[in-house]
């Protein structure tokens, strides 16, 4: 953009209202709508900017999320680009973030299960046992049960020590 150094400003706020439209990243088509975005008193101030401002900026079609019709707007590739990453890269983080939880969550279930039939501390408390546990009922998609556990310890471990029944357990 050469030329008018304020256009550069207009430039600038009309990206930060294209992040708040919907889809985001996109601007109305409309003059009157893109005067306003970029609080232009008139129209014929938006015009005489208008060609500097919208530099890299093309109809695009859109669909419209309520109605499944598509429209056309105004997207800039470049930010388009960024905008798609971007929720790829939220995306990973979600995913792993619920992959954590599972299995931090199977992690727990494995200790209460060994808290329950009486197997000995230290063992629940070997993290790396416990995850190799975890990563066994992961990818043999067993329920974490008093016996799966057991023969787990047994598979995974090699634990073949006493293990407490859970009824004898409980009424220590």
């Amino acid at each position: 953009m050469t030329g008018r150094r304020e256009d550069l400003g207009t430039a600038m706020i009309l990206w930060t209202e294209a992040m708040r439209q919907d889809p985001a990243g996109t601007l109305p088509t409309d003059d009157l709508d893109l005067a306003d975005l970029a609080r232009f008193r008139t129209i014929e101030d938006w015009q005489e900017a208008k060609t500097n401002v919208l530099h890299g900026w093309v109809p695009v079609m859109v669909e419209d999320a309520r109605t499944g019709e598509f429209e056309t707007r105004l997207g800039h590739p470049g930010m388009i680009e960024e905008i798609v990453q971007d929720m790829h890269k939220r995306k990973r983080g979600r995913d792993a973030a619920r992959v954590a939880g599972r299995s931090a969550l199977k992690k727990h279930k494995i200790r209460v299960k060994m808290r329950d039939m009486g197997v000995q501390e230290y063992i629940i408390k070997d993290d790396r046992a416990i995850t190799a546990l975890a990563e066994h009922f992961e990818h043999s998609e067993l329920y974490i049960t008093p016996d799966n556990v057991r023969a787990a310890m047994a598979e995974v471990l090699g634990f073949t020590g006493e293990v407490t029944p859970i009824s004898a357990a409980r009424d220590r």
